[in-house]
């Protein structure tokens, strides 16, 4: 990895910590990007800070839908409508 990307990347994470908030938006351009890895990791580390936020719930189980969990993506779907997707934004 180039230094240019590593500090990059560095920098993405050290914004990341900020807040649910902005983890949660580089959760949805990772999945956005078809790189689901990385989304999984940004939406759990929003749950950690925040086991009910709603939207990350929500993701997360897209996520999983499709990856093919399906019954872990209705659990989590089912608790993202419980905990009320704030749904400020498509996704």
């Amino acid at each position: 990895m180039s230094r240019q990307r590593a500090r990059a990347k560095g920098d993405e994470d050290k914004k990341e910590k900020r807040s649910p908030s902005d983890l949660f938006d580089a959760a949805l351009r990772h999945f956005q990007s078809a790189r689901l890895g990385p989304a999984e990791d940004r939406c759990r580390r929003v749950l950690a800070l925040d086991p009910n936020h709603a939207d990350s719930l929500h993701l997360l189980g897209l996520i999983h839908t499709q990856s093919g969990k399906l019954d872990t993506a209705i659990d989590l779907i089912a608790s993202a409508i419980s905990n009320g997707i704030g749904l400020k934004r498509p996704l």
